[in-house]
């Protein structure tokens, strides 16, 4: 025990030496540099009590703090901004190589469907995401502007704020009209002509992130609270959407319609990648009046497809 006890004291007083060794290294590096800095490795090393001690009295401002005291919190100033600015990196890199997988699969997808491709506008994606082009201002001013978008997605937020299963996701308290006003900014801005409506009111990158609160909305079924929005959930979406359009009169428009399906069809497939092969089908579902009836009698629930997972039938192969 004796031996023990001697050997720890013994170790604990060549650790302080060091430490006090590494401290008397960096004044001295200060001294002869003239500058206040330190190199970060000799933070890095020190015991993580001395650092606990150092950014303690850096924190409480404690009475007079030497040069490395003063180092050392240049140090840690500089070594958070660091990381975060790695770490933002990183994230922009991930979310960047993930637009870029998720594009290619959605276009993949989307040629598979079968559409009427005459008089095609192509849709713009740059960098794996959808940006603004002059086919597609044009295209926009053709069916009447942000104004006609601005109709149809407060048709569409009518009928989604009524929907059993998409009214769930509610988190703001303002009507359909503030919504659709919202998703059609964001729209007009992806297809060009009429400046950046949804940056100029500071909602550039406010979509993800509305879309994670949705994921945690209170009303959710708590079985799936947390989890990204699922295929019933974007097919009920898809087809209030594609009703909404045709209520506008925007299937009368080919040009448009077929640009709007594929434009669907890349950002659903951001939020579940089984939804594009049902683009089609759920953009036909409002031609049949009975399944609107259908749909009313049953209390606005799309009982066909509520829990219904992806049929290997309906994803082509090749």
């Amino acid at each position: 025990m004796g031996t023990g006890t001697s050997s720890s004291k013994y170790k604990r007083k060549r650790e302080g030496h060091k430490t006090t060794m590494q401290l008397r290294e960096a004044d001295e590096e200060l001294e002869h540099s003239g500058n206040m800095t330190v190199e970060v490795h000799k933070w890095t090393t020190l015991p993580r009590s001395l650092k606990k001690m150092l950014q303690h009295r850096m924190n409480t401002g404690t009475s007079k703090i030497c040069p490395i005291m003063r180092s050392m919190k240049k140090i840690v100033l500089d070594e958070a901004d660091t990381k975060a600015k790695t770490q933002k990196s990183i994230v922009e890199e991930q979310k960047h190589t993930k637009r870029e997988e998720i594009s290619r699969n959605a276009i993949r997808m989307f040629g598979k469907l079968n559409l009427n491709y005459e008089g095609k506008v192509p849709l713009n994606v740059v960098n794996g995401d959808v940006e603004a082009s002059p086919a597609q201002a044009n295209l926009l001013n053709k069916i009447g502007g942000s104004a006609k978008l601005t109709k149809l997605c407060t048709r569409f937020y009518t009928k989604f704020l009524e929907d059993q299963l998409l009214r769930t996701f509610r988190i703001e308290e303002d009507g359909p009209d503030a919504h659709g006003m919202r998703l059609a900014d964001w729209i007009t801005e992806k297809m060009g002509g009429e400046g950046t409506p949804a940056t100029d009111k500071g909602r550039a990158n406010k979509r993800e992130w509305q879309h994670i609160k949705a994921y945690f909305a209170p009303k959710r079924d708590q079985t799936r609270q947390g989890q990204r929005f699922q295929l019933d959930d974007c097919r009920t979406w898809m087809r209030l959407m594609f009703w909404s359009a045709r209520e506008e009169g925007l299937d009368k428009f080919p040009m448009f319609w077929n640009w709007f399906l594929e434009f669907i069809s890349f950002y659903i497939d951001i939020y579940q990648m089984t939804a594009p092969p049902y683009v089609k089908r759920d953009a036909a579902w409002s031609i049949k009046k009975d399944n609107i009836e259908k749909y009313l009698s049953d209390n606005k629930l799309m009982r066909d497809i509520i829990g219904v997972g992806p049929l290997p039938e309906d994803f082509p192969q090749g």
